[in-house]
């Protein structure tokens, strides 16, 4: 029986678990294959039955999994004498569109907005305070304003300043 399931719930906590089958990562290393995900999916299926929720482990395609996050509409097929067994038609998801991940550009400029400038001022004078005190090295302090700018933390004219800054 065909429908939609709304991803509620992603449970990641136990990623590494073993499987009875060892089957949990399968060529996710090389981005092929399948992780498995234990889901909470909240199922409407076409024959206008009232909603129901299921949690199992699904085999998320490796390249898809970044797209299964809370909210995610899902196209499923469950079986018709027992509901409770569900399975994702990965093919018609990816076919769709899918749920691309957020851009990172617009996350990246989010995480600067939301991050206080306090914060960001107190985090670059420790930085400095380090190296000056010898805690921390000058590649070290580079390091650290790199991943900060990677990251969102600063932009590039605020990681100009403060290597300036670490300089004076």
């Amino acid at each position: 029986m065909p429908g939609t399931a709304r991803v509620v719930e992603v449970d990641t906590s136990d990623f590494w678990r073993t499987t009875p089958d060892n089957d949990h990562i399968h060529l996710a290393e090389v981005g092929l294959g399948h992780v498995v995900n234990r889901l909470t999916l909240e199922i409407a299926l076409n024959d206008g039955r009232d909603p129901y929720r299921v949690t199992d482990e699904f085999k998320v395609p490796t390249k898809l999994d970044s797209h299964v996050v809370l909210d995610t509409p899902l196209p499923v097929f469950a079986d018709p004498d027992d509901p409770t067994i569900v399975e994702v038609n990965w093919d018609a998801f990816e076919a769709a569109g899918g749920n691309p991940p957020p851009d990172a550009a617009a996350t990246k400029a989010r995480m600067h907005d939301e991050f206080p400038d306090a914060s960001r001022d107190a985090m670059i004078d420790g930085w400095i305070t380090a190296v000056q005190m010898g805690a921390m090295t000058r590649a070290q302090f580079d390091d650290a304003i790199q991943g900060a700018t990677t990251g969102g933390l600063l932009d590039a004219d605020e990681a100009d300043a403060a290597r300036r800054r670490r300089h004076s």
